[in-house]
């Protein structure tokens, strides 16, 4: 990583984002490509190329902060006389992109964090930097931010001091993994790994899960695959069991963000992510991910219903049928990843059906890199430039 410094206590990151190469998004057989004999859908989703940005870390002398949580906006909207809590040092507030969830903490406020004490040091200032992250966060998060090595302090009040900002994005904080996380973390993620599984299926249970679970379960069991509930198992053993992996298959969800310690990894032995979507809640984050630390992906979307299409097309939800048609004719802008548009939240926790035919495909595209499926395909342009 190469750091420079400015006059105004500003230090800029050279940050490396991955192109990302074309995928295949395998859909639940419908009648929409075939009107006479449901087909598997084949979606070629393009690739990514990014241009250069500048992101850069710096110190706000005397600096106030609030915490920018739903409750907490609640909370101010009320009013509020206390006073602003002092924290002596840097601190870094990640409470509005980092506290949240497991996810959140990992690949928005950890990576951050660790930015800023790189920075603070390239400044010379020798003192670690506190991240402030929610009164109510779970301790699992405070656990993300221990392992590293980054102290924390949970608090709902407004913060004073001398704060520590960063630009960064989700896929600053990707390409910024290998570089950041620090290396003694390498040391406990390889042991026991003798006795973890190679091919791990992440299970949901409530929300966004899946439905015909029955039928899944037996399809990856045949395929040698170990269910296994992420939150049964402690933070660290969650970031193991995902570095000693060699395949992974599961539902778009917070779990999976462990995949980002794989970044430490320096050996090359294959590794792949099948990716399970509800029909109206895909989002891209960890493509972008698997694509950075050597991976192949493949996604697979959960099978179209009526009531699906019902609920997405209305006029608050932007028309589903017309962000469908944009998609097929490669209108549609990529995105960074971060809030999702009201279309997909509208089904953010939805359970769906997996077709067992579309995971077999997978497996297929996998082992076989399949460049021409046998049946339709929905084709969209090729590479999407300087998204």
């Amino acid at each position: 990583m190469q750091t420079s410094l400015t006059s105004d206590l500003t230090v800029k990151f050279d940050v490396g984002i991955p192109d990302i190469p074309p995928a295949w998004m395998i859909g639940a057989r419908t009648h929409l490509l075939d009107c006479w004999d449901p087909q598997i859908e084949w979606i070629r989703v393009p690739g990514i190329l990014f241009s250069s940005q500048e992101f850069h870390a710096s110190v706000i002398r005397d600096s106030v902060s609030q915490d920018c949580t739903s409750k907490s906006q609640s909370r101010n909207r009320r009013g509020t006389s206390e006073e602003p809590l002092k924290v002596n040092g840097l601190y870094h507030d990640v409470r509005q992109h980092g506290g949240e969830n497991f996810a959140h903490a990992i690949l928005d406020g950890a990576v951050s964090s660790l930015a800023c004490q790189s920075a603070a040091r390239a400044l010379g200032i020798d003192e670690s930097v506190t991240a402030i992250i929610p009164a109510n966060s779970a301790p699992y998060v405070r656990e993300v931010y221990k392992l590293i090595g980054v102290p924390t302090l949970t608090t709902s009040r407004t913060v004073r001091g001398q704060r520590m900002r960063t630009n960064f994005n989700t896929l600053a904080n990707i390409g910024l993994a290998k570089q950041l996380l620090p290396a003694f973390l390498t040391e406990k993620l390889e042991a026991d790994g003798a006795r973890l599984p190679k091919c791990v299926y992440l299970a949901r249970r409530g929300g966004r899960c899946v439905r015909n679970a029955d039928k899944i379960d037996s399809l990856l069991f045949q395929k040698g695959f170990t269910k296994i509930y992420p939150e049964q198992l402690p933070v660290i053993d969650q970031i193991r069991l995902l570095w000693h992996a060699d395949a992974v298959i599961g539902v778009h969800g917070a779990a999976l963000a462990a995949l980002l310690f794989r970044a430490l990894k320096t050996d090359s032995r294959p590794f792949c992510l099948i990716e399970l979507f509800g029909p109206g809640y895909i989002v891209t984050l960890y493509r972008h991910l698997v694509a950075e630390i050597g991976g192949d992906w493949v996604g697979v979307r959960g099978r179209v219903t009526r009531q699906v299409v019902d609920d997405l097309d209305t006029k608050q939800q932007r028309g589903f049928r017309r962000i469908v048609s944009s998609m097929l004719s490669g209108r549609m802008k990529h995105r960074i990843p971060g809030k999702e548009p009201a279309w997909q939240r509208t089904h953010q926790s939805s359970s769906f059906d997996v077709d067992p035919a579309s995971v077999e495909a997978a497996f297929d595209v996998i082992k076989s890199g399949i460049m021409e499926p046998p049946s339709r395909v929905i084709r969209r342009q090729t590479v999407v430039e300087n998204p």
